[in-house]
C-alpha cells in the first residue's frame, strides 16, 4: 500500500477553485413561514427565491414583489407577494423577494432564472403563471420569456425604466432609474412573443402607466381596465376583495369576461370619486373655466385628501386665481 503524498499548493488551489465554480443544486435550504408552511430557499445577491412545491399541483405561480413590500419580518422570513393565498389554494409557488429595490436588474438573478435547474422545475408543471404588481409587474412581463407558453397576470406594470427607452417616466429616479439596464430583460415589451396569455390590469387615466401599456404589443396582451384607480390598482382591487377572484377566473379562463363587471364596485370608493373629480378639473381648466376647475379640484380633495396629483393641481389653480391669470 503506497503512502499518500501531500498535495502541492498549486493542486490545493486548483481544488479550491473547482469548488467555487461547482454548480451547486438550487433550493437545498429548507425553512418555514410563520404558520409552519415549509419551503425551500435560494439566497443570491439582493434576492431570496422561495420555492414551495405541491407535488399534486400542475400549476406553478412565479410571483414578484412591488417596490415597497411589507417589512414586518426579515426578508428571508416574509411571505412572497400573493404566496400565502396561492399555497392555501394548493398551487406550487416560486416567490422572488428583494432586499434591494433595483427593479430585478441583477445578473445573479437573471442567471438563476435562466438556469437549467429552474427550467427543469418549470417543465414539471402544465401551467406556469407569472404574477406581480408595479415593479413586480414589470418582472412578471419581462421574465415570462424564460418559459415557452407562460401566462401572465400583472397590475400597473412598467415596461422598462431604461432612460433611453422610457425617458418620460420620472417617478422612480431614486430606485429603478439608477439600476443597471444593460443586459437581458431590459424591455418587457419585447419578452411576450411566446406567451400563451398575458393579462394586464391598469388605469387608462394614469398617464405614466398608459404610456407603458401602449408600448406592449397589443395583439399579444389582454388589457383589463380599472379607470380612476391610479397606479395603486392592485392595492385597491385587493381592498375590494377582487384579487383572489382574479386568480380564480384566470385559472378557469374567464377573467376577460368577468373583470369588467366586477370592477364596477370601484365606483363606491373615495379614491375613484377623487380621481374622477381631478380629471374633471383638468378638463374644465383646458376649456378655460378656472372656477369650475377649482370646484372640481376641491371635491377631489374632499373625497381623498391624499390625492397628490389633485393637491398639486389645486395649488396651481389657486395661484392662477390669485394672480389673475
Amino acid at each position: 500500500m503506497g503512502i499518500a503524498r501531500s498535495k502541492t499548493p498549486e493542486e490545493l488551489w486548483g481544488f479550491f477553485m473547482a469548488y467555487l465554480c461547482y454548480d451547486l443544486p438550487m433550493f437545498e435550504t429548507v425553512k418555514a413561514y410563520d404558520d409552519g408552511t415549509i419551503f425551500k430557499q435560494e439566497a443570491i445577491e439582493h434576492y431570496f427565491l422561495d420555492y414551495h412545491q405541491n407535488p399534486t399541483s400542475e400549476i406553478l405561480f412565479i410571483t414578484f414583489e412591488g417596490l415597497f413590500p411589507k417589512m414586518d419580518l426579515e426578508p428571508w422570513q416574509r411571505w412572497p407577494w400573493g404566496a400565502r393565498f396561492l399555497i392555501q389554494e394548493g398551487h406550487s409557488v416560486l416567490g422572488i423577494k428583494t432586499t434591494h429595490s433595483c427593479w430585478y436588474r441583477n445578473k445573479a438573478l437573471h442567471q438563476a432564472l435562466e438556469s437549467q435547474e429552474l427550467k427543469d422545475i418549470l417543465a414539471q408543471h402544465k401551467r406556469v403563471i407569472f404574477y406581480g404588481e408595479s415593479m413586480g409587474g414589470y418582472a412578471a412581463l419581462a421574465f415570462s420569456s424564460i418559459h415557452k407558453g407562460s401566462e401572465v397576470l400583472c397590475f400597473g406594470p412598467q415596461t422598462s425604466l431604461d432612460e433611453n427607452i422610457t425617458p418620460w417616466d420620472d417617478r422612480y429616479t431614486k430606485y429603478g432609474r439608477t439600476a443597471d439596464w444593460s443586459g437581458p430583460f431590459a424591455d418587457a415589451a419585447k419578452e411576450l412573443q411566446q406567451n400563451k396569455r398575458t393579462y394586464v390590469v391598469y388605469d387608462p387615466f394614469c398617464p405614466y402607466d398608459s404610456k407603458h401599456i401602449a408600448r406592449l404589443p397589443q395583439d399579444q396582451v389582454t388589457l383589463l381596465k380599472a379607470p380612476f384607480l391610479d397606479h395603486e390598482v392592485a392595492a385597491y382591487i385587493s381592498g375590494f376583495q377582487l384579487l383572489k377572484p382574479c386568480v380564480h377566473h384566470l385559472l378557469d379562463n374567464s377573467l376577460e369576461e368577468w373583470f369588467p363587471k366586477a370592477i364596477r364596485i370601484r365606483k363606491t370608493a373615495n379614491v375613484y370619486l377623487s380621481n374622477v373629480y381631478y380629471n374633471l378639473a383638468k378638463r374644465a381648466f383646458k376649456k378655460g373655466d378656472l372656477d369650475l376647475a377649482i370646484d372640481h379640484a376641491t371635491k377631489a380633495l374632499e373625497e381623498n385628501i391624499k390625492n397628490i396629483r389633485a393637491v398639486n393641481f389645486a395649488k396651481q389653480l389657486i395661484q392662477k386665481k390669485q394672480s389673475g391669470i
